[in-house]
């Protein structure tokens, strides 16, 4: 008997339908790998009876080794640019939470807290919209149980220079079938 090693990373068009489709729908270029960090995980799991939550580490705006959309807000990048490079961050997210769910996001019980943090200005005061750009996509792929709790905070630097980072905290259910 062979044991399956967990992915910790998942390409969205791998995740089942009829989130596949959502997906794909909203991301028209997306990433299909993910390095793995030498120092921490992707991802932890606190199991709950039935039920798992998954912390899900900071992701920044990567696309393969590369991180895209760096610089500041309200400086060199504009509020479009920052809203694609959150898109971009939930594309990860979304990427690591398909992969604890081996592809099944009807797993999914509820996004409990989407935390974001915008590298601006000292003076910018939007940092609302630029994390709504992640927040449309979960209502819009998972409808209620994309609804979530959230902040959305300014910082002075992000790794990698990135404008956007983001972290969430899921609920799912456990795999019946293990």
């Amino acid at each position: 008997m062979t044991e399956h090693t967990p992915r910790s990373w998942m390409p969205l068009d791998e995740v089942e339908q009829p989130f596949r489709s959502r997906l794909l729908a909203l991301y028209d270029d997306f990433p299909r790998s993910h390095p793995q960090p030498l120092h921490f995980d992707l991802s932890t799991d606190v199991h709950m009876g039935a039920t798992r939550q998954l912390w899900i580490s900071g992701q920044v705006p990567r696309f393969g080794n590369s991180i895209h959309y760096q610089g500041t807000v309200g400086l060199d990048i504009s509020v479009e640019k920052a809203r694609q490079a959150a898109r971009l961050c939930l594309a990860n997210l979304l990427s690591i939470v398909a992969a604890a769910c081996e592809g099944e996001l009807t797993r999914v019980i509820k996004f409990v807290r989407l935390t974001g943090y915008i590298r601006s200005t000292s003076d910018y005061t939007e940092h609302a919209k630029i994390i709504d750009a992640a927040s449309e996509v979960l209502n819009s792929v998972f409808g209620e149980r994309g609804r979530h709790v959230r902040s959305a905070i300014g910082v002075a630097s992000l790794p990698g220079g990135a404008a956007v980072e983001l972290e969430c905290v899921v609920l799912l259910k456990h795999d019946e079938s293990v």
